[in-house]
């Protein structure tokens, strides 16, 4: 009789930051039943760390998934600390993917093995599940589903393409690292797909708006455009940063970090996208 183990290891991360155990508990749950729709596919675990308090997991791991806790190292930023889940999941030399998972969403119970199927069809590319109740408005072809960009929150991340480009870029702390690597990822040739039978529920329409989002939100922006060459959509977003009084001034705004580095470099910036906005790419409504 053959050998009927999956061929490969599907390694989930989960980035926590003050999450309550109900939540994480409500996520574990969808993890194991996405994971038994996959296990012919992949073997799945899960790898999680702290970047806030210390989360309480339910106290026996999902049925046939692996969990394992990394010791927190402060509150480091969700790509750095990802970087570290990513590092550890890719030491095993099974594993075939990393899947960002925010953990205040839910897989559909066959996410999983419908992201694996995507990526089977096209291997090296990264794929996004495709977010419900709401969806990003960005653009995807309806027929390649090929899309400019992917978000994090639910991302596959195979390990041909986390060896070529690595994962995200740790000089931002917070919002648009997964343009930043969705755009390095096709400037090396690779292809950013969504998966659209991949159900990820994860709701932020209705979110109150913070001060705090915004300035992260805006300071990443202005280091993407910084990074991408993108001089008039950083002029607008400094703009932004003093005209809605988040910094004194241009002179008070942080330093700008050294951009290639190694295997952050931004390789051909032509595929970078400023003219839509914080959208960073054609809209669909």
């Amino acid at each position: 009789m053959g050998d009927s183990k999956p061929a490969a290891k599907l390694a989930l991360g989960v980035v926590t930051f003050n999450n309550d155990a109900a939540q994480l508990a409500h996520l574990l749950r969808s993890v194991e039943l996405a994971a038994r729709e996959a296990a012919a596919r992949a073997a799945v675990s899960l790898y999680v760390i702290d970047n806030g308090a210390e989360t309480v997991w339910p106290a026996s791991p999902a049925h046939g998934v692996a969990l394992r806790r990394l010791a927190p190292v402060g509150n480091v930023g969700f790509g750095h600390a990802m970087n570290l889940l990513m590092a550890a999941a890719f030491a095993d030399e099974a594993a075939g993917w990393f899947l960002c998972v925010n953990p205040d969403g839910v897989l559909h119970r066959r996410c999983l093995g419908e992201l694996l199927l995507a990526s089977g069809a096209a291997p090296g590319a990264l794929v996004e599940a495709r977010q419900f109740p709401e969806e990003h408005r960005k653009a995807y072809d309806a027929a390649t589903m090929e899309t400019p960009w992917a978000s994090g929150a639910c991302l596959l991340i195979p390990r041909v393409l986390y060896e070529a480009v690595g994962g995200f870029d740790p000089n931002f702390f917070m919002y648009l690292e997964d343009i930043d690597l969705s755009w390095r990822a096709r400037a090396a040739g690779f292809k950013v797909l969504v998966a659209p039978g991949a159900l990820f529920g994860h709701s932020v329409m209705g979110r109150a708006a913070s001060p705090a989002v915004e300035r992260f939100t805006l300071t990443s922006g202005r280091y993407l455009a910084f990074k991408w060459k993108g001089e008039r959509f950083r002029e607008w977003v400094e703009g932004l940063l003093v005209g809605r009084g988040l910094f004194a001034s241009r002179a008070e705004l942080p330093a700008l970090p050294e951009t290639g580095a190694g295997r952050f470099d931004t390789f051909d910036t032509s595929v970078a996208d400023f003219e839509h906005g914080f959208d960073f790419a054609p809209v669909r409504w």
